[in-house]
């Protein structure tokens, strides 16, 4: 295992890293529904709606093991709220994407979290 953290693209729409995240988003929820917060068919619909705050996209977190997204630490539209979806063999993760998201995910006032 060779985790890796980067941030997410910078660019709108439909980039290599909205792919990535949404074969993740259907991978993990494969068998059963894992993340009904967040399903892939919420995260098209956030990444593409208008109210979606576009400067802040590279603000996503993103694990990786060996190229493959194993975590992701986003917000839906605005910052201020966080989603935290991790795969089930990287639940070591959870306590270092609470600490991004409190320093890279918060406005001014809050950050309300929800883990998968």
């Amino acid at each position: 295992m060779s985790i890796t953290f980067r941030n997410y693209n910078s660019e709108p729409f439909f980039t290599e890293d909205y792919c990535k995240v949404r074969e993740f988003l259907i991978r993990i929820n494969a068998d059963k529904l894992r993340e009904f917060r967040l399903p892939w068919g919420a995260w098209e619909w956030a990444v593409t709606h208008r109210s979606l705050d576009q400067s802040n996209l590279k603000r996503i977190g993103l694990w990786e093991d060996e190229g493959k997204l194993v975590a992701l630490a986003t917000y839906e539209s605005q910052l201020g709220e966080g989603f935290f979806i991790v795969g089930e063999a990287y639940g070591h993760l959870k306590s270092e994407m609470v600490a991004y998201a409190k320093k890279a995910l918060h406005d001014s006032s809050k950050l309300q979290n929800t883990f998968a």
